[in-house]
């Protein structure tokens, strides 16, 4: 070993399977490997080679080979080796071995390389406005223009022959050359790092932003790549101020150029359709139009380039843009053209109006409510005129029959017998009962209307149960009669006169479905420390639970079995429910058949007063 490291070559030897038995100083500074580590390894592993060209020696006639590899040291750098390969035979207790010189000749070969280009190409790389570089598979700089000497400060002398990796900043250096080495092995004309930012590194370690575009050539040398580089750092200036502009918008903004790509968008953008930027730059701008609707936008995008104005899209028509997610949403979009270097863009300003069609759809229904309302309250007005005045015009006639019927009756005028008396009673039953039909009728459509008035007053409703009670014994009869008032509910503010008429509906209909013999209970009682419940409750027929529901509502007379119905006017309970709701109440019945009911209102103990005129 000390012998070889006499030598100013690279000096190796190796088993003739490639396995290394010396490496001497030259070859641990040409190749970036210690002797320690070199030793007992492969070589072709440690010189990067898939396969072993130097076995070809043993079967030479001489026993000797030349050979110039490219060879990827460990730093990744790739270097242009002529190696020079000789059959040492067996000696003693020596085996037969392979001794190999190897000479750096990368400088060597760039330089004839660009001795060769310079002609064809030197007039074409001076006359681009764009640095240029020419550069080999090992990514050497084999030709440079003036523009790239000037960019990037180099000499001439210094640039033929240096890896392209030095004009790649160092925190992407390691990762640039796996890029050059997918390049080469499927060459396509390209922009390189297409959606991300790049930067160069200058001779004096500065960094500036760049736009490169890689190009393959075939040349006589071998194939080649050609490198534009052009500094956007004013591009980037003027953009940074654009993009500051966008960020301030309020609404989403696309830009997108001709060929209907995305080429830059604000974070309202992201926000809006849940995408990250890096996802849709370089993306179609279909994307984020409704599947539905894409196929005929190509030909909208393509007819805007052909006229660009800045106005709405879509005029006239509901327009609506897709989400990452898929979900859509109804969308206000503006196109304003744009006039850059890269050529013409447009401006596509979008802007969510989902809560605008939500209030302008909750401003339609308030007003075809209101509408409703006014034409409901308008029927009802005429109603409530109408009933006034038919009640006016039939209740006069009724009073004369009611009258004279009664004089008849009584025997007043003239004497009757018992038929004619019986006669009479239902005539006067029949009267009577087209009188309440039309006081009922009339109230209705005056509570309905907001016509009915209502007081508000001190009321003993003690006082007020009992009135009604005594009134309603006759009717009674042999039904017993009970009344129970609690103290802490006695005393209310309301209408006296609206009470009184809800009460005695529903003891009027407790009455008439309680056989004689049956029981009734009133009750007026607490409920809470802000109300008063009023009840009355039977053991009469009950109620069938189908029929519950019908029970506040117009003309609904209650079964009393058997399909026979008591008479009545089928209003009375509608109208307790208009009533009680007026004075800010609730009705209720709880109902079995057989088991009687127990019909109920509860009340503030402050009743609003209301008046309709």
């Amino acid at each position: 070993m000390d012998r070889l490291d006499d030598f100013a070559d690279a000096l190796l030897q190796a088993t003739p399977e490639g396995r290394v038995l010396a490496w001497n100083r030259e070859a641990e500074a040409l190749f970036g490997v210690p002797a320690a580590q070199a030793i007992g390894e492969d070589l072709g592993h440690l010189l990067g080679l898939s396969e072993a060209p130097w076995l070809e020696a043993l079967s030479a006639p001489d026993g000797r080979l030349r050979l110039d590899v490219a060879v990827a040291i460990r730093d990744g750098t790739l270097l242009r080796v002529e190696l020079a390969v000789r059959v040492a035979p067996a000696a003693g207790p020596h085996p037969r071995r392979l001794a190999i010189s190897a000479r750096d000749v990368t400088l060597t070969r760039c330089r004839e390389q660009a001795r060769v280009l310079e002609t064809r190409f030197r007039g074409l790389l001076d006359a681009a406005p764009d640095a240029l570089l020419i550069v080999g598979p090992e990514g050497r700089i084999l030709l440079a223009n003036r523009e790239a000497l000037r960019l990037f400060g180099y000499r001439a002398e210094e640039v033929t022959g240096l890896s392209v990796d030095a004009l790649v900043p160092a925190a992407v250096r390691g990762r640039h050359s796996a890029h050059r080495s997918a390049f080469f092995s499927s060459p396509e004309t390209r922009p390189m790092g297409a959606g991300r930012e790049l930067s160069a590194l200058r001779r004096d370690g500065s960094e500036f932003p760049a736009e490169i575009s890689l190009s393959p050539l075939q040349s006589e040398v071998g194939p080649l790549v050609a490198a534009a580089v052009r500094d956007v750092t004013a591009r980037r200036r003027v953009e940074a101020r654009f993009r500051g502009l966008l960020e301030a918008a309020p609404d989403a903004m696309v830009i997108v150029d001709e060929a209907g790509r995305i080429v830059l968008v604000n974070s309202q953008t992201e926000q809006m359709f849940g995408y990250r930027r890096d996802e849709l730059l370089g993306q179609s701008v279909e994307v984020l139009i409704p599947e539905g609707r894409r196929a005929g936008h190509a030909a909208f995008r393509e007819s805007y380039f052909g006229e660009p104005v800045t106005r709405p899209m879509g005029s006239g028509r509901d327009l609506a843009a897709r989400r990452k997610d898929g979900s859509e949403f109804p969308a206000e979009i503006s196109l304003s053209p744009l006039e850059t270097e890269e050529g013409r863009l447009v401006s596509a300003a979008v802007r969510d109006i989902t809560e605008r069609r939500r209030f302008e759809e909750l401003r339609r229904n308030a007003a075809a409510e209101a509408e409703g309302r006014r034409r409901a309250e308008e029927q009802n007005r005429l109603k409530s005129e109408f009933l006034a005045n038919m009640s006016h015009e039939l209740r006069t006639p009724l009073n004369s029959i009611v009258g004279f019927a009664e004089l008849i009756h009584d025997g007043k005028v003239g004497p009757v017998n018992g038929e004619q008396r019986e006669y009479l009673g239902d005539v006067l039953s029949a009267a009577r009962h087209l009188v309440q039909l039309i006081t009922d009728l009339l109230d209705l459509s005056k509570v309905e209307a907001g016509r009915l008035d209502f007081v508000s007053e001190p009321v003993d409703l003690g006082a007020l149960v009992h009135e009604v009670c005594d009134t309603a014994r006759p009717l009674a009869r042999a039904r017993r009669l009970d009344v129970e008032v609690e103290p802490a509910a006695r005393h209310v503010r309301g209408d006296p006169g609206r009470l009184r008429q809800v009460l005695w509906n529903y003891l009027s209909n407790a009455l008439k479905f309680t056989a004689d013999g049956g029981h009734v209970w009133v009750r007026v009682v607490a409920d809470g420390p802000e109300r008063i419940r009023l009840e009355v409750e039977d053991d009469g027929i009950g109620i069938a639970t189908a029929d519950q529901p019908r029970l506040f509502q117009v003309f609904q007379q209650l079964d009393a079995g058997s399909g026979k119905r008591h008479p009545g006017t089928g209003l009375g309970l509608a109208l307790t429910r208009r009533l009680v709701e007026a004075m800010d109440g609730q009705v209720g019945v709880d109902s079995a058949p057989g088991r009687g009911a127990r019909f109920f209102a509860t009340l503030p103990r402050e009743m609003p007063a209301a008046g309709g005129g």
